[in-house]
């Protein structure tokens, strides 16, 4: 004799978000939970209980302290070059987060630099190694002191070939850099920020040719020095871009 399956009954049920009826099968004890009829009202009626409402202390020290290390789920990883370029991009032209809000006032007496427990802390600090700026890591006091030679020439991790230390072309003068500059409106191709320096697409300082030549800031332009051919094709797509009326 075979066995009978158990009759499928329905339990009716009222959203929370729309009000709307929506039906669950009695024998379904995770749809049996459900609060909403789609999930399309699940996403707008999620954080509603939450807002208004402010962490504790104890819950924010708890939940830093379970995200510390390799409970952080981004642990030992890092972003590609192309996830930082697409990040750069989708940034820039935005306004500042700070824009349009009130800087601390810092004027007369209410210079920090003028309370005297923060002069002695300047004074003190300035003392250790004869004075001076950054006196208390110079020379000697520096923990990389003495270490430069570990880092330099193919020791470090940016050389290839030693082609930094190559010559200009005779073309590429002060004239020429100040064009480029004032061509690109002193913006940097990747962040959109002030743009400073000049760089060559291809790394050939020789091929002087302007379409060679991009205005970058000082922070970008640290960082071609790295992954130099994923530079070339962003620059050259870029380029392409521009060409095709697509800037």
């Amino acid at each position: 004799m075979t066995k009978r399956a158990p009759t499928r009954t329905l339990v009716y049920k009222k959203c929370e978000e729309c009000g709307g009826a929506f039906s669950s099968p009695s024998t379904n004890k995770k749809l049996l939970k459900r609060r909403f009829c789609s999930t399309a009202c699940a996403r707008l009626n999620n954080g509603k209980n939450n807002k208004g409402s402010k962490r504790s202390d104890l819950f924010k020290q708890l939940l830093s302290k379970k995200l510390e290390g390799s409970g952080n789920p981004f642990y030992g990883k890092s972003h590609s070059q192309e996830a930082k370029i697409k990040m750069s991009q989708a940034k820039a032209g935005l306004p500042s987060k700070r824009k349009g809000k009130k800087q601390p006032s810092t004027a007369g007496d209410l210079n920090p630099a003028k309370r005297q427990e923060v002069r002695m802390k300047i004074s003190k600090a300035l003392s250790v190694g004869g004075g001076g700026r950054h006196a208390c890591c110079k020379g000697s006091l520096n923990p990389n002191h003495g270490n430069g030679a570990k880092i330099a020439r193919d020791k470090n991790p940016a050389w290839i070939d030693g082609r930094s230390y190559g010559e200009y072309g005779p073309e590429y003068s002060r004239a020429l850099k100040a064009k480029i500059k004032k061509r690109d409106n002193f913006t940097c191709a990747v962040c959109g920020g002030r743009g400073v320096a000049v760089h060559h697409i291809d790394y050939d300082k020789k091929n002087n040719n302007q379409d060679n030549l991009v205005t970058l800031c000082r922070s970008c332009h640290g960082k071609t020095g790295f992954s130099r051919n994923e530079w070339v094709l962003f620059f050259k797509s870029k380029s392409e871009g521009c060409t095709n009326g697509r800037c």
